[in-house]
């Protein structure tokens, strides 16, 4: 088992002319963390988008929303559907427990169904290097994954399963459960990023996924990441947070802060402790306050306390 942490060797060089694009979902969450209510934009697809933004990188988004979704905190990203498609968007209610437990109900399920490739303008969906899907529910079928990977075949492409692995139930609650496709759709990416609490065997399921050629990272909150790459684990310790205001979204901004990294760079490892970085200080702001520079990611990298 090798072991490695510390810190990351800065690449002056940044990448915002590459484009980007995310296939997920966006929402409005309502979290609830130890008595504290607040609303703000959600989703995978916001949060990684805000974090390519902030990255120099103008991501586009693919998912439907509603007019009640704020598109003025993503000012930089291009949508699709350029306008509200429906009325309500995809609704998320995450209840945050003492111990770091999230439980979590949604609503406004009939909004979120994935928009199929096909129905796309060519415009939107060309020219992309960076290409994340990263569905919430687990209503994305093996089939329409298959036509995103096959339209990208030379491209990066990235997972975030975590939808996958969810049911909801009559009453809105997500559960967990098994993802019956996983053997089929796990070969098509090169990186797949998850968490320890997506599924109780992760660390098991990313070394046999690994061994099949991608690059599989399992977060883990506080506690820093496994990297696995062709069966070996890399552990990466979590940088130190003086400050924390916000959970969620952290796993979805170390994903994209990982793609952007591993993109230039080509080094899993060192993609990771940037992505560490980039997660651990997003914790200090609010979801709809997720705005810093490049240069505050690399000031943090090498000066803990800042």
């Amino acid at each position: 088992m090798l072991k490695k942490s510390g810190f990351i060797k800065i690449l002056p060089v940044k990448i915002s002319m590459v484009k980007a694009i995310i296939f997920g979902n966006l929402t409005i969450d309502e979290n609830i963390i130890l008595g504290k209510k607040f609303s703000s934009p959600g989703g995978s697809a916001y949060f990684c988008a805000k974090t390519l933004e902030n990255l120099g990188i103008i991501p586009t988004i693919v998912a439907r929303y509603g007019k009640d979704f704020p598109k003025k905190y993503l000012a930089k990203s291009i949508f699709y559907p350029l306008k509200a498609s429906d009325d309500k968007t995809l609704f998320f209610r995450n209840l945050y427990t003492k111990n770091g437990n999230r439980y979590q109900w949604i609503k406004n399920q009939q909004y979120a169904e994935p928009i199929p490739m096909e129905e796309i303008p060519q415009d939107i969906i060309q020219n992309k290097e960076i290409i994340i899907v990263a569905p919430l529910i687990n209503n994305i079928t093996s089939k329409q994954i298959n036509r995103i990977c096959c339209y990208y075949s030379d491209r990066i492409k990235i997972l975030l399963p975590q939808g996958l692995y969810r049911k909801v139930t009559k009453g809105g609650s997500i559960l967990h459960q098994n993802w019956s496709q996983a053997e089929e759709i796990i070969p098509l990416f090169d990186i797949i990023i998850f968490s320890n609490k997506d599924y109780y065997k992760a660390n098991k399921l990313a070394k046999n996924w690994s061994r099949k050629g991608a690059v599989v990272i399992v977060t883990k909150s506080g506690q820093g990441c496994n990297v696995y790459q062709r069966g070996q684990i890399f552990l990466i310790k979590a940088r130190q947070v003086i400050k924390i205001v916000n959970l969620s979204g952290a796993g979805d901004i170390f994903a994209a802060a990982f793609a952007y990294d591993y993109y230039k760079s080509r080094k899993a490892i060192d993609s990771a402790i940037f992505a560490n970085a980039v997660s651990a200080y997003s914790l200090r702001f609010m979801p709809n306050q997720l705005q810093y520079s490049y240069q505050d990611f690399v000031n943090f990298i090498r000066y803990p306390k800042y």
